[in-house]
Parts: C-alpha cells; sequence; structure tokens
C-alpha cells in the first residue's frame, strides 16, 4: 500500500521532518528550496540487499548505502572538488560512480573544461578505486602537451556496456591521447586494469554495443561535421552515405535483440521526432515505436539492468515513458495507477524483477522514491526529495499559450502565487537555457521560490526550444536577439494585456542562454522590463564563439549563435551595454567553465563604465549548474533582494 508522507530516520544522517508551523508560502524559508534534492540517482543491487544513492549532507551531495536487512547506512562523501553525478551497480559488492568537476587544461594555452572521473566502491571493503588509468605514450600522438600538462583523460565516465554476464568488467569510451578519437576499454572493477577491444577512429566520439555486447555503433563529429559508422549484421561497415535511409535522415540509436534489426530515429512525416525500428539488410521499416502529431521524442529507455532499449522517453507538459517492452509496459501501468497524477519512473530493478526503486514527480515538489516488492504485494515510500517542502505551500504550474509578434503561437508554463487572484501581480519572465531545450511542468526550486514570495511566474518555450517538432527548433537557428527574443518578450506583453502582471512590475530572470535573453531584454524592450536577473549567463557572443571553437564539435554548435544576417556584436549585450537602461544583476560561478565568469565580469565593467545600475555577484563554486547548496542559496537571497527592490510589493 502507499504510505502517507512520514519523516524517515536513517543512520549517519540527519532529516529534518516536513516543515511546519508555515501558514503561507512566505513562510517557507529560502534555504527549504536551495537545498538539494536528496534520495536521487538511486539504484538497487542485482540482489535486492542493498540501495545507492545520493543525498545532501552539509550543502554537498554524499553517496549513501543503505542495507535493507540491517536499515544501516554506509556514508562516502564527496571528494575534494569533484561532486557526484550519478551511480550504477556493477555486481553485487560494487557500485560504480561518476564523479565532475571544473579544471583548468594548459596546452600551450590555458583552457577551462569540464571534467568527469570514475570510480569503483566496494562496499564490503568500504575500497575505493579510481578505473580509468593514464594509458602509455607509445608512439606519435598529435596532443602530447597535453599529457605532459595533465595526464589523465577530461572524460571519464561514458559508460559503453555494463556487460552484466560479466559482472566484473564494465567498457568505457576514452579518448586517452586527446586527439578526439575515443577507444573502448574493458575495465576490471576491482583494480581498473583494461585491454582495449575497439580501437579509436577519426571522428568518433561515442561507441554503442549491441545485445551481445559487440560495439558496433560509432558516432562523433568530423571537421564540424556529423560522422556515424555502423556495422551491419554481417560484420561489415558499409558506408552509410550510401544507404537511402541514412541519407533521408534516419539516423541508428541502438540495437534490438535481433541483430539485423536496429532503432532509428529522425524527423518523420508528422514533422516530429519518431522512433522505429528498420532491418539493416533491406533497409525497410519494421514498425513505428513512437510518433506523436505534436511532441517529439525525447531518448530511447534501457532496461534498468541489461541497459537494452525498452522503451522511448517523450514530453508533452510532463515527462512520459512510454514502453513498447510488454513486461516494462505492465509494469509501469501497475505504478501509475497507484501512483496518479504524477511523472512516475522505474529508476531501477534487480536482477530478477521482483524489487523496483520508482521515482515519481510532479510539479509541487521535486518527488518521492519508492520501492515496489512485488513478492510482498507493497509500493513503500523511502524518502521525499526535498524532506521540508511543504507541497500544500507550492503552487500549481500550468500550461497557456500566447501569440508572439508574428502571430506564432508560444507554449509556455504559468505559475500563479498560491491563493492570488491573477491581478496586477508583480511578474517575472524566465526564459530557459540551452537554447536547444524546454521547459515543462516539473517543480523546479528557482520558479517554485519566486512563486512563494509573491510573483507570477512565466516560463516561455520559445522558438528554437526543443520538444516541439522540426520548424518549431529549426526557427529559432541563428535567432539570438532576433525571433527568440521576440518570443520571449511576447510572453511579458501577453502577461500585461491579460491584466496578469502589473506593466510597472515586471522583471525578466535567466540561467545560462536566459541570463542572455534576460539582458537582450532589457536592451531590446527597455519599455517592459522594470530589471532583469542573469545568472551564469552569456554576455559576449564573439567570445563564446571563439571559446566554443577551441573544443570537438564546437563549430557544429557555434555557428548558430548570433542573429543571421548580422555579426555576433549586434545582438552580443557585451557589445551592446550602452543600451541598457534598466538596473540588471548579474550572478556567475567563478567556477563555470561551460560560460566563464570573464563573460560576466567583462559585461559587468562595460555597464560600469557606462554608469548603469548595475552589480556583479561572484559564487566561489557550484559550476554552471550551481550543484551545491550554498550557490543556490546566494542565488536566492540576492535575488530576493533585488526583485524585492525594484518590482517587489
Amino acid at each position: 500500500m502507499i504510505l502517507g508522507r512520514v519523516f524517515l530516520a536513517m543512520l549517519f544522517i540527519a532529516i529534518g521532518p516536513v516543515a511546519s508551523g508555515q501558514s503561507n508560502p512566505a513562510d517557507i524559508p529560502s534555504s527549504v528550496f536551495a537545498s538539494l534534492d536528496g534520495y536521487t540517482e538511486a539504484e538497487i543491487s542485482p540482489d535486492g540487499a542493498r540501495l545507492a544513492y545520493l543525498y545532501p549532507i552539509d550543502e554537498r551531495q554524499h553517496l549513501v548505502i543503505h542495507s535493507f536487512a540491517s536499515g544501516a547506512n554506509a556514508v562516502v562523501p564527496p571528494i575534494g572538488g569533484l561532486d557526484f553525478a550519478w551511480l550504477a551497480w556493477a555486481n553485487e559488492e560494487t557500485v560504480v560512480f561518476s564523479m565532475r568537476m571544473s579544471a583548468v587544461r594548459n596546452t600551450g594555452i590555458t583552457v577551462e573544461t569540464e571534467e568527469s572521473r570514475l570510480i569503483a566502491l566496494n562496499v564490503m571493503t568500504q575500497e575505493l578505486t579510481p578505473l580509468i588509468k593514464p594509458a602509455e605514450v607509445t608512439g606519435r600522438t598529435g596532443s602530447r602537451a597535453a599529457r605532459e600538462y595533465y595526464p589523465e583523460p577530461q572524460i571519464q565516465d561514458d559508460v559503453v556496456d555494463w556487460m552484466p554476464d560479466d559482472p566484473q568488467h564494465i567498457r568505457v569510451a576514452v579518448d586517452e591521447d586527446f586527439d578526439g578519437r575515443w577507444e573502448v576499454r574493458e575495465v576490471d572493477v576491482d583494480d581498473g586494469d583494461y585491454r582495449i577491444v575497439r580501437n579509436p577512429i577519426d571522428g568518433i566520439q561515442n561507441w554503442v554495443a549491441d545485445h551481445d555486447g559487440e560495439i558496433r555503433l560509432g558516432h562523433g563529429i568530423r571537421n564540424g561535421e556529423r560522422r556515424v559508422l555502423l556495422q551491419d549484421a554481417n560484420g561489415d561497415w558499409p558506408p552509410l552515405s550510401d544507404i537511402d535511409w541514412y541519407s533521408e535522415g534516419w539516423r541508428p540509436e541502438g540495437f534490438s535483440n535481433d541483430a539485423d534489426v536496429i532503432y532509428v530515429n529522425a524527423y518523420g512525416p508528422k514533422g516530429t521526432v519518431e522512433f522505429r525500428t528498420l532491418r539493416l539488410s533491406t533497409g525497410e521499416f519494421v514498425d513505428v515505436i513512437y510518433s506523436n502529431a505534436s511532441y517529439d521524442a525525447d531518448n530511447l529507455v534501457p532496461d534498468p539492468r541489461s541497459g537494452q532499449p525498452v522503451g522511448v522517453a517523450w514530453t508533452d507538459h510532463q515527462q512520459r515513458v512510454e514502453y513498447f517492452h510488454p513486461d516494462f509496459a505492465r509494469l509501469q501501468a501497475t505504478v501509475d495507477r497507484a501512483l496518479p497524477g504524477s511523472s512516475n519512473f522505474i529508476r531501477s530493478a534487480t536482477r530478477d524483477l521482483r524489487k523496483l526503486v520508482i521515482e515519481s514527480r510532479n510539479s509541487f515538489e521535486p518527488g518521492m522514491l519508492l520501492i515496489w516488492d512485488r513478492d510482498a504485494g507493497s509500493m513503500e515510500p523511502f524518502g521525499w526529495m526535498n524532506e521540508e517542502l511543504d507541497p500544500e505551500l507550492t503552487a500549481e504550474v500550468r500550461p497557456v499559450e500566447y501569440e508572439s509578434t508574428d502571430g506564432t503561437v508560444i507554449p509556455a508554463y504559468l505559475t500563479l502565487p498560491l491563493g492570488a487572484d491573477a491581478n496586477n501581480l508583480p511578474a517575472v519572465v524566465l526564459p530557459h537555457g540551452g537554447p536547444a531545450a524546454r521547459d515543462d511542468t516539473s517543480y523546479w526550486f528557482l520558479s517554485q521560490f519566486l512563486v512563494s514570495r509573491g510573483y507570477a511566474v512565466l516560463q516561455p518555450n520559445f522558438r528554437g526550444s526543443t520538444g516541439y517538432g522540426w520548424e518549431f527548433r529549426r526557427a529559432g537557428r541563428g535567432q539570438w536577439g532576433g525571433i527568440m527574443q521576440d518570443d520571449v518578450d511576447a510572453g511579458a506583453s501577453w502577461l500585461i494585456s491579460e491584466g496578469i502582471a502589473d506593466p510597472e512590475r515586471v522583471c525578466i530572470v535567466g540561467w545560462s542562454y536566459g541570463g542572455y535573453s534576460a539582458a537582450m531584454g532589457l536592451i531590446q524592450s527597455p519599455e517592459v522590463y522594470r530589471c532583469g536577473i542573469g545568472i551564469n549567463g552569456a554576455y559576449n557572443l564573439p567570445q563564446m564563439i571563439a571559446d566554443g571553437n577551441r573544443f570537438t564539435g564546437g563549430t557544429r554548435w557555434t555557428r548558430h549563435i548570433g542573429l543571421d544576417g548580422e555579426r555576433a556584436r549586434s545582438v552580443s549585450p557585451h557589445h551592446l551595454a550602452d543600451h541598457v537602461q534598466a538596473p540588471i544583476l548579474i550572478i556567475h560561478a567563478e567556477d563555470d567553465h561551460r560560460v566563464v565568469i570573464a563573460q560576466a565580469e567583462g559585461f559587468y565593467r562595460e555597464l560600469e563604465e557606462r554608469d548603469k545600475d548595475a552589480r556583479l555577484v561572484t559564487v566561489p563554486h557550484g559550476g554552471h549548474s550551481m550543484v551545491n547548496a550554498s550557490a543556490r542559496q546566494r542565488i536566492l537571497d540576492e535575488v530576493e533582494a533585488f526583485l524585492a527592490e525594484h518590482i517587489g510589493n
């Protein structure tokens, strides 16, 4: 049965009870919104004896190993400046986990990077073992300088195959000599010893194994263009450029249990991304796995035990999974009946599929973790991802639509303060990052915090957002400061015209690309916005393009930065600082190596030299996503004070 929301006592971890003494959302301390989610990345061991998950302690995520038999927990703290990213069981005694960090590499020039490390934990001995060893330098390498300055591979957590039939080993793709070509290693999870099972090939950075563990698919970037290699059922590697289905836009994504049948996706006849199965020997489609006239397919969903595809993820207003594997389809239907109105996901499962970990989310709170014991006939909560947040005091996120300046209908999400009339409210327009991303109704700490402080929040999915088909996404390409910005600013105008927002109290706030959009909103629509806030935003587009082009695949992405037909500086906030009239708050992490802090510092100097009302706040540690609670707390404190000063009640 489903239990009510209760306090779960755990050894070594002090978890507070559900927030009490709060009668309205404004009573919720900002620290509740800033806290990191608990019980994330949860994975049950193959035999069902233990559960591994991440839980925040002292403002950073820790790895917790819970024993179902004893109820005890072993806790592994983060290592130095590395933060936990994900985890998985290699076998009953070994948890493999990824850690991420920001770093600086010196290869004749200084390059700021995002890095990952792959580490194994033996839960019996508590011994930690780094799994990716630096390779011996043999012969000529085009990047010897990189090894001399920084010998470890940058990305170490690309697991190609978990090898369930050989739980002593996993297969990992690694660029060990820094030349943009990735090999595949078969790694012993006890000591990191390895053998190479797939030699590197020019332009291939990603490898995919079939159901037998054979590496048969490789893809990546060469000279700014996508390259794909695919082995057929006969063991041959035919040139895909000569094959009709590939030339027509269909891309291989994974393998079925039939060696001659693969999963492919493309923008189909409906204009949205769909998945099909295709027979290699004939080039003919076998079946349509997912197709929707309104929404794109997102990705294949793997069997949590073997990693082989069993379903397709997609998003309408919330994230969903449609399983084509009948066993998982039946399991998902049972979960959805037990937890109606939520987005429910089969997070993990034992080898025999008798015990499953379920993650359930909604717009009111980050969600909860449940253990479904099919033999016992029970589905019991294990923990809530934010124990202190009272979902009775959070607000509903609801879908809306409005017209942009050219009449195009823009999907968006509106959240109003709990119990407030939708009339003359202070409002925040909150464009998402990416820009190739999208918002949905899922809980997000920043938007719910803003709503708790009395602000109406609009999250527009402007053109260029993913999820709504090719034409909608294509329309945003090369439209930084153009159509994409028009769509965002039209959302602010819609709030005013509908009477929802007080026209004198509208602010634009954004993160990453959203930070760029916030700055451009002040520049292009000064009559609409009374203030703006950028968090880890991109402000100097020529510099953004130059920085991106120094990385593998960078030119493929940076070619769409800016406004078609114009120089990048024409829509670059750094170069348009003189046009900023309203107060602006710039928040940036010092260790953000995706959008470096120099972007924020340079923009701020341009504003300061022109006596603009600007404030720069630097956060010492948090990275691009602000992955610790102290970074998020600083954001919320600064945002709350700034908005209260400029558009608050």
